[in-house]
């Protein structure tokens, strides 16, 4: 595991696999760099890989500078000047700028949205790949009230009550107590429950930071938008508004999958990434 640091002093980790030309993976939310170990090895056949931790998840900090030289952690998300989505362009900003050369960057769901924010601050990217991130619509209001359910999973968040935050997600907000039973029995429960105070923080970003065409900076670079046939109506048309904010977008759907064909598809997940990356 490598570090870089932040703007903001923040300790951002990564692990570096493989040989050739630099390929950054982001992560979505509630996971950390070990959702792309099913694809890793392989990409790391064509491409030096940087796996980073987001921050606030995995071995990264989830720092703030204060009036002190010291950091300081943030405990949780219901404090306005503990996070800003920015920051988080600002952290892969700074990883890229560490890699001599050209970088491709790919960003999945969440990780997605920090991809976009973050493309326009690298100088040396080279090509980027979209994972169906959620973009908020353009309609509605420009920065809509937080539901009851996510003030609630703030106020938990602040608590360091992190299960009860992922309980209030997938129970009262998603409405899919079944899918927290199988998440339950899955192996990477305990550090989902760890980046669970993420939650609540992660979607006001999204609710914050919604480009469009005409505040977007023009990011002229070769695009591939991924999606998958089987993911629901609001990351399809999620696509369609990220679609619109780069003029050379390439797309590909993953037919009978969901939002994480790198591990229901990896095979097929690699070929396509390898392919539009070694392309001309």
């Amino acid at each position: 595991m490598d570090t870089v640091t932040s703007a903001d002093g923040t300790r951002i980790a990564y692990s570096r696999t493989g040989d050739g030309p630099a390929l950054l993976l982001v992560h979505g939310t509630g996971v950390d760099r070990r959702v792309w170990d099913d694809v890793t090895a392989a990409l790391g056949e064509s491409f030096t890989v940087f796996a980073v931790d987001r921050r606030g998840r995995g071995d990264s900090g989830d720092l703030r500078q204060t009036s002190s030289t010291e950091p300081t952690r943030t405990e949780g998300s219901g404090d306005a000047d503990a996070y800003a989505i920015e920051r988080e362009f600002d952290d892969l900003a700074a990883l890229a700028s560490s890699v001599d050369g050209p970088v491709n960057l790919l960003g999945h769901s969440y990780g997605g949205i920090c991809a976009i924010g973050a493309a326009p601050r690298l100088s040396n990217l080279r090509r980027l790949i979209l994972y169906e991130p959620p973009l908020w619509r353009g309609d509605g209001p420009s920065t809509p009230s937080p539901s009851p359910e996510q003030r609630r999973m703030a106020e938990l968040a602040d608590r360091g009550e992190h299960e009860a935050v992922l309980e209030t997600y997938w129970a009262d907000m998603r409405g899919q107590p079944d899918r927290l039973e199988r998440l339950r029995s899955r192996p990477d429960y305990d550090r989902r429950v760890d980046a669970a105070h993420t939650l609540p923080r992660e979607m006001q970003g999204r609710r914050e930071y919604r480009p469009t065409p005409e505040t977007y900076p023009d990011v002229d670079v070769p695009t591939l938008l991924l999606n998958g046939s089987e993911t629901h109506d609001g990351l399809k048309r999620a696509a369609a508004v990220t679609e619109d904010l780069f003029p050379n977008t390439t797309s590909v759907e993953f037919e009978g999958h969901g939002h994480a064909a790198m591990n229901t598809a990896p095979d097929r997940f690699v070929s396509e990434v390898v392919s539009f990356l070694t392309d001309g």
